[in-house]
């Protein structure tokens, strides 16, 4: 019998919707299935792009990944201030590390991003 572990990580913290934002890098490397959640408060006005952002670089630690690959959904992920919370769901993870940004262009507010991620192990 298998089991599974999840692991969740707080990748934005209070981030200022008034500028751009990067989250903490994650390495995801063996894990099987993620969801990232991002919420955020305030959003008057807020206008920008949601980016996930992904790299195989073989670096020991993620602050030191120097080329990150966009990833494509097949449309871009706008959003305005009629929005308050996305959930990402993300499949086969072929790549050792992640992160998300929000590419500001108006509005202000506060973002908050969680990853939860699943991991089967024996």
């Amino acid at each position: 019998m298998s089991r599974k572990h999840t692991v969740d990580h707080q990748a934005i913290t209070d981030g200022d919707m008034s500028a751009n934002i990067t989250s903490n890098v994650t390495n995801i490397m063996n894990m099987d299935a993620a969801t990232y959640h991002l919420f955020w408060t305030g959003g008057a006005g807020v206008d920008g792009e949601i980016i996930f952002e992904a790299s195989n670089e073989q670096v020991k630690d993620g602050a030191d990944v120097t080329q990150w690959t966009a990833l494509d959904f097949g449309t871009t992920n706008d959003l305005d201030d009629s929005d308050t919370s996305w959930i990402f769901d993300l499949a086969e993870l072929n790549f050792k590390w992640l992160r998300c940004r929000y590419a500001f262009t108006a509005g202000v507010g506060t973002m908050q991003g969680f990853l939860v991620s699943k991991v089967k192990g024996a």
